[in-house]
């Protein structure tokens, strides 16, 4: 059912030299990529490995401050492409030597859940955590806020010893933010989310950021970057543009009703995303499908991702980018340039 590694770490790295064309050393592009997806796939199984214990923690937490279970955990392999561009943006890091190949997200309600449940991960030896990111108290230059926490695998399996998944862990307004730079990034093809883009766009989401902090911290909204806010909006458009990038989803009535692992192929130009459910004992062929599809349609302007949910609306709450549904942003985007929802 799991797929082990099947090369050393420095044939991996060597294959990520490859791909982003720094090498081409006694390896060609397809074996490279053969290299990749085995290295990528092999992550499923140390990110199996902590999901009980990562449910079970955060359903503690909402149990002890005696409020409703309103959080979402979702977990994904790296799209071939993101890795390709964060091997570019730092060549230095070698695939062999990237943290967030798998990975993990936990949406909770508020930055005081979040901290409650970063300190339970870090405490818990199984998680084996060996770095902290603490991108809330110090936000990235985008704007960016949330924890990242890289595990490694310590268990029983051998072959999987020392692969590395990152949890994310972020607020639901941090989410509703995040989500955001993506739609807006992938519609107006810009790297926003690694701070590549339009200055006018970037300014755009550090003011909502900014913005979203006073929010968290239950301050008043700075009435000057509001303004600043509604400016920008008026030349970029975006609440415009947020709601005409309208996705339609297909997918059949019997997806809508399971769980497991779900392959979705987001075709920008059509705004349509399909999607297609493997089961937990499809590993292997939810892997080579997800490769495949990457391959065929490498030239063309479609994203696709493989995830894994309770359901379709956990899918749908988890990664709202691929449905280009940023209903939730947009409803604070109003409250802070004072626009009536319509």
């Amino acid at each position: 059912m799991w797929i082990s590694p099947e090369y050393k770490k420095k044939r991996v790295g060597k294959a990520g030299e490859v791909l982003i064309g720094e090498s081409f050393e006694n390896l060609t592009a397809d074996e490279a990529l053969i290299i990749l997806s085995n290295w990528r796939s092999s992550h499923a199984y140390p990110l199996n490995s902590i999901q009980n214990s990562l449910r079970y923690k955060v359903k503690q937490i909402y149990k002890a401050e005696g409020i409703e279970e309103d959080y979402l955990i979702a977990q994904r392999l790296k799209r071939i492409s993101s890795i390709k561009n964060k091997l570019k943006r730092f060549p230095e890091m070698k695939l062999h030597r990237m943290q967030d190949i798998g990975g993990w997200r936990a949406i909770l309600l508020d930055n005081k859940l979040i901290y409650q449940l970063k300190d339970e991960i870090v405490n818990k030896k199984n998680f084996n955590i060996i770095k902290e990111y603490d991108y809330i108290k110090k936000p990235k230059d985008t704007g960016y806020k949330g924890i990242h926490l890289i595990s490694e695998y310590c268990g029983r399996k051998e072959s999987f010893e020392g692969l590395k998944i990152e949890i994310q862990l972020r607020s639901k307004l941090q989410h509703y933010w995040a989500t955001g730079v993506e739609i807006i990034g992938t519609f107006t093809n810009q790297q926003l989310k690694a701070g590549i883009g339009e200055q006018k766009w970037l300014l755009f989401f550090q003011l909502v950021s900014s913005l979203i902090s006073n929010l968290e911290s239950n301050e008043p909204i700075n009435a000057e970057k509001a303004r600043n806010l509604k400016q920008l909006d008026e030349e970029l458009k975006v609440l415009e543009k947020l709601t005409t990038y309208t996705v339609f989803a297909n997918f059949t009535e019997q997806i809508e009703k399971t769980k497991g692992r779900f392959l979705l192929m987001l075709d920008i130009d059509n705004r349509t995303v399909n999607i297609e459910n493997f089961n937990n004992n499809q590993l292997s062929e939810a892997t080579e499908k997800y490769m495949e599809l990457e391959q065929k349609h490498q030239k063309e302007n479609i994203d696709i991702v493989l995830v894994e949910a309770k359901s379709i609306q956990d899918l749908k709450k988890g990664y709202p980018n691929y449905f280009a549904d940023s209903t939730s942003l947009m409803e604070y985007l109003l409250l802070f340039i004072g626009k009536e929802k319509t």
